[in-house]
């Protein structure tokens, strides 16, 4: 009983370590415009991954909708854990919409590149 109390301690300590990490995330994007944070993920989406100029404009319209979608869970007065857990859904649908336009090795690289992208928009944005 007290080895899973000691394992639930220390999950319940890196669940909220990682929220507050993904907070301050949020934090930085308050201060960037849909346009900027799309604009930034499609520049880095297209070197990173090679997009053709077809590609690159579908993509580039998914990052417009979910920058866009993102805005309102930004600026609304719910909690940061609230706002977290709507941009993570939304993030999920997009994830799916660019599953079905990005090939198999696309799609993997991307997956595999979050934390670059999110430092790529940081040096981009001036964060």
């Amino acid at each position: 009983m007290f080895l899973f109390r000691e394992f639930s301690s220390k999950a319940l300590l890196l669940i909220l370590l990682s929220f507050s990490v993904q907070a301050s995330d949020m934090d930085f994007l308050v201060k960037t415009t849909p346009v900027q944070r799309a604009g930034v993920q499609t520049s880095f989406m297209t070197e990173k991954l090679r997009l053709d100029a077809q590609t690159q404009k579908k993509v580039a319209a998914i990052n417009q909708k979910y920058a866009d979608l993102i805005e309102p869970v930004l600026h609304n007065d719910d909690s940061s854990f609230s706002k977290m857990m709507d941009i993570r859904s939304l993030q999920g649908q997009k994830d799916a919409e660019l599953e079905t336009i990005l090939s198999k090795e696309q799609f993997a690289t991307y997956e595999d590149s979050r934390d670059e992208l999110k430092s790529y928009m940081e040096q981009r944005l001036g964060h």
